[in-house]
């Protein structure tokens, strides 16, 4: 009995170790990630646990990312949002974060009483931001608004007209307002001529226009490097030809293969040399990044992260399924999950001119049931803080419990530290 008291504390302080938090970009109005909200998963177990109380939910998000994971790992240095309940602002939890790093961010539940209004103005004087989370009442006399630097305005209950009342009732007063929950690109740009500075939700990660137009010349050129990409014959010597005789390809693999990502002992200053160096499937999924990256040069640069950070996850989750050897189709299914809104055309289109295979096609357009179409729509409800959702892809799948939260981490710190070289 003791043995197995043992192993139980010994399986409870791994669980501990393990990231049980996800993140949501916030972007400005030039759709730039600006922030993040750091969003708490009640733990590893097979089951969402609704009993977990906000404040606990809360000191669990800010211990992974201020001592777990680090907080440049979580938000690549940008700002984290955070949810604070009434009983962490009156036990004074804000005095551990760095007020230039850190916005506090106040439920709704939370009432605008002395206690509290006196708590905000205390961190208010250290340099604390605050943000009153989902707004949407015609009440534009709340006490909180007083002391609150942002107001997020949840565009699921909110209407047209409440959302512009909000507007031009908080905006003269200095307020910034949030948009949530947008997932139309028509929200954002009502939000945008209203006077919304912030948005989050997933409206960049869809096309804002489809037409019957193929891709554009310069976009066509990508094309038909994925093309090749895709093809069996592609070797790394054809590698070592396209890259050549492409100056910016050149550049960017050998910026790649002497980041830190690889550190390599000696510097490395020919093609050939980084390719080699590389190896055939990481010169191929760094081409197609790259390719992507180029064809979705006026867009979002949160949409190639979320992109790339789908592409890696499937292919770090892809052994788990008990399919090692074909982790490269994996990430090809998550790297295509957005195509139509890089290239704003009809992701079937796009697909077909890529000449992929079928369970490929199939995976990124869900159709049919397949491990890898199952691993991309859990890196999508964990990337969406879906939990529930991620709960039952679990079970679906017959995975350990621990597998994605361990998965996520690792894709999202080698998603940022690619793209910060790209």
């Amino acid at each position: 009995m003791a043995a197995q008291t043992s192993q139980d504390r010994s399986r409870e302080r791994e669980e501990d170790s393990r990231v049980y938090i996800a993140r949501q970009p916030i972007l400005n109005r030039k759709k730039e990630t600006c922030a993040y909200e750091l969003l708490f998963r009640s733990g590893g177990k097979n089951a969402f646990d609704p009993t977990v109380s906000g404040s606990t939910a809360s000191l669990s998000v800010i211990k992974t990312a201020l001592f777990d994971i680090g907080l440049e790992k979580m938000t690549s240095g940008k700002l984290a949002f955070v949810n604070f309940t009434r009983t962490l602002l009156r036990m004074d939890v804000a005095s551990v974060l760095p007020p230039t790093n850190f916005v506090i961010e106040l439920l709704e539940d939370i009432p605008a009483e002395t206690d509290v209004i006196e708590a905000c103005v205390r961190l208010k004087k250290l340099g604390y931001k605050l943000a009153m989370d989902d707004f949407w009442s015609d009440d534009l006399n709340n006490p909180l608004l007083g002391v609150a630097d942002i107001v997020k305005v949840d565009f699921m209950q909110a209407d047209e007209v409440r959302r512009a009342k909000i507007a031009a009732g908080l905006v003269p007063r200095g307020i910034q307002l949030l948009a949530e929950k947008v997932e139309r690109q028509e929200e954002f740009l009502s939000a945008y001529n209203m006077g919304y500075d912030l948005f989050q939700g997933y409206f960049f990660s869809k096309p804002e226009m489809l037409s019957s137009k193929k891709v554009s010349a310069g976009g066509g050129l990508h094309v038909r490097l994925l093309q090749e990409l895709a093809s069996p014959a592609f070797d790394i010597d054809r590698a070592i030809e396209v890259v050549r005789r492409d100056p910016a390809l050149a550049y960017e693999i050998l910026k790649y293969a002497n980041s830190p990502v690889f550190s390599p002992s000696e510097k490395i200053t020919s093609v050939s040399d980084s390719l080699l160096y590389l190896g055939l499937r990481r010169v191929r999924n760094c081409l197609r990044v790259f390719a992507l990256c180029n064809m979705g040069k006026n867009k979002p640069q949160e949409q190639i992260l979320q992109t790339v950070f789908r592409a890696r996850f499937c292919e770090l989750i892809a052994p788990h399924f008990g399919e090692k050897g074909r982790a490269e189709e994996y990430f090809t299914v998550g790297l295509f999950s957005m195509i139509d809104a890089i290239t704003d055309e009809p992701k079937e289109d796009v697909l077909q001119d890529l000449h992929l295979s079928e369970d490929i096609v199939n995976a990124v357009l869900g159709v049919g049931v397949s491990n890898m179409g199952v691993a991309l729509a859990l890196a999508l409800a964990y990337q969406a803080g879906h939990w529930g959702e991620v709960d039952a892809l679990v079970s679906q799948a017959g995975l350990d419990a621990d597998v994605p939260p361990g998965v996520y981490r690792e894709a999202i710190q080698w998603t940022d530290a690619l793209i910060s070289e790209l």
